[in-house]
């Protein structure tokens, strides 16, 4: 089978940098993704991420930052992470790539479904805090229902 690779992409108005420090920062990541991290994202130097569903933890180890164009990461499970970032105009095309699931053909295309899910309401999150200065609770709404209905 050929690896799976989860995408999601969107334009944002907003520079790169300002973009790829959202993915970095903690206190960025707490405003539109995270519940916490640890510390910045840093080459070759973990982070511990804690998501919003309760117990859903990751370590997060950054493999390459290209200012202000790439950014990737290697999650504890396995699988990693590439975002890239490239202007068209007064936006940004953000797209991230998610690769490396793990499991049976059929886990691996249920994850990579769900994986591209998640990242298009991260995305669309990051869009509404970054270009209106407040998020839109988008990913908060998605743990509330994985809570609620324990998926």
């Amino acid at each position: 089978m050929t690896p799976l690779v989860a995408r999601a992409s969107t334009m944002i108005a907003a520079e790169p940098a300002r973009i790829l420090d959202a993915f970095v920062e903690p206190d960025m990541l707490s405003r539109f993704w995270l519940a916490s991290a640890s510390a910045p994202l840093r080459l070759g130097q973990a982070s511990h991420w804690t998501f919003l569903v309760p117990g859903a933890e990751a370590e997060a180890t950054a493999t390459a930052l290209d200012r202000p164009h790439r950014l990737a990461w290697d999650w504890s499970d396995g699988t990693g992470v590439e975002i890239t970032l490239e202007p068209e105009g007064a936006e940004t095309v953000v797209a991230i790539a998610c690769s490396g699931f793990d499991g049976s053909a059929e886990t691996q295309v249920a994850t990579a479904l769900v994986t591209t899910e998640g990242f298009a309401i991260v995305l669309a999150d990051l869009k509404t805090l970054l270009e209106s200065g407040q998020s839109a609770g988008l990913t908060a709404a998605k743990a509330r229902l994985i809570i609620a209905r324990g998926c």
